[in-house]
């Protein structure tokens, strides 16, 4: 079994200005809708998840929260260097990273609990990641619990 330094060098966070990161101009993430939304969740959460870039500032991973930064004008980011990799191993990984993100399905039922809660905090669902139309469809109830609750129609000539 490998160890995590076996299998990655030592973890550093170094802060850079946010002038230093140069967006990857072949990125083919389309994302500039999302940038609101981004910066939504930076306003609710902080900027807690560091651009991934080499050390000439490349970006590797995080354009859109490098957008999102941009226009909340923040002066300074995060980063995680990755100069052990070469130019191969940078491009591979901003598929994956992108890719991956689709790899997992949702079990809908504790979804469901977990937005439930949320709910009942009276938290802003929308800061969750999904749009209105998703939330309603996770938080709309099961066909058993709307047979649970359903009254049956009153009989035209009740006995």
């Amino acid at each position: 079994m490998q160890t995590n330094s076996e299998l990655s060098p030592e973890l550093v966070i170094v802060i850079k200005p946010i002038e230093w990161f140069v967006p990857y101009t072949r990125n083919p993430r389309r994302n500039d809708e999302a940038v609101d939304r981004m910066c939504a969740a930076i306003r609710e959460f902080g900027f807690k998840i560091p651009v991934l870039a080499k050390s000439d500032g490349t970006v590797v991973d995080g354009h859109l929260r490098l957008k999102a930064a941009q226009k909340l004008s923040l002066r300074e980011l995060p980063a995680i260097l990755c100069d052990e990799w070469d130019d191969a191993k940078v491009r591979a990984f901003r598929l994956l990273v992108n890719r991956s993100v689709g790899w997992a399905e949702w079990n809908t039922e504790l979804l469901r609990l977990e937005l439930e809660d949320l709910k009942s905090y009276d938290y802003n669902l929308n800061l969750t990641g999904f749009d209105a139309r998703e939330l309603e469809s996770f938080l709309r109830p099961t066909l058993s619990e709307e047979a649970e609750n359903a009254v049956p129609p009153v009989p035209e000539d009740p006995v």
